[in-house]
């Protein structure tokens, strides 16, 4: 199995996967704004997302039931759900949604004003499984590692050959990239494929991409560079 990092990276403009994951709030109600975000002022990987999927992926997200007892939360953290259909611009044909655990900031932060700006919600007042305070740092890097492998194993449900993930945790959930690249590669590492052949990071900040290259190079018995800056590497155990 092969890991790319893709350096600059619009994961919503990525090709040749035939699986896509992008972080997302415990409703799925999303945010069409790629370009908001409440800290920093880059780009957001989920707002890129679905933006191009347009209504048909807005509609596959509120497809999704909410979970019994609560009011919003179709997706816990920790956890990951997938699509399948043509979504707008994007080029796979199945989107998966994962929730990260809170690294810094508190859930309450993710609010989501409503296509008027009327609508308020935070996300997450109506679980108990949702905390509005970061959970303890071992838990917290247990929970982040179950949300990458919960990506792997949707794709691999699915019979995926590729998949390509943003830099999951590093956004509003306020993950350092050095940490969170660690125990995202973590859950890659360990993970024993059954169809997916490799694995795609977006990458759209340099230092984000810079982690990830050193934390790869911990786990990667191959490494290559393209021309334009990809870097590949062959995960130690898997199979040429």
């Amino acid at each position: 199995m092969r890991l790319r990092l893709l350096p600059r990276a619009d994961l919503a403009a990525v090709r040749g996967c035939d699986a896509l994951a992008t972080s997302a709030n415990a409703a799925l109600c999303g945010n069409s704004n790629p370009n908001f975000w409440r800290f920093s002022g880059r780009r957001n990987a989920d707002g890129a997302v679905r933006a191009a999927g347009g209504r048909a992926l807005d509609a596959a997200c509120h497809d999704i039931p909410v979970i019994e007892g609560c009011k919003h939360t179709r997706c816990r953290p920790g956890s990951a759900v997938a699509m399948a259909g043509s979504f707008g611009s994007l080029d796979a044909g199945l989107v998966i949604h994962a929730v990260s655990p809170n690294g810094a900031y508190g859930y309450s932060q993710q609010r989501w004003f409503g296509p008027n700006g009327t609508n308020v919600w935070n996300g997450v007042d109506d679980s108990p499984d949702v905390p509005a305070r970061a959970p303890p740092p071992g838990e917290a890097g247990d929970q982040l590692v179950a949300t990458a492998a919960a990506i792997l194993r949707e794709a691999e449900a699915h019979g995926a050959r590729s998949v390509a993930l943003p830099a999951i945790g590093c956004g509003v959930m306020g993950w350092t990239p050095s940490r969170a690249s660690q125990l995202v590669l973590r859950a890659i590492g360990a993970h024993e494929p059954q169809s997916l052949e490799r694995i795609d990071v977006a990458l759209y900040d340099d230092a984000i991409f810079a982690a990830y290259v050193a934390a790869a190079a911990e786990l990667a018995t191959v490494e290559v560079e393209a021309a334009d800056g990809t870097r590949t590497f062959r995960l130690a155990g898997a199979p040429t």
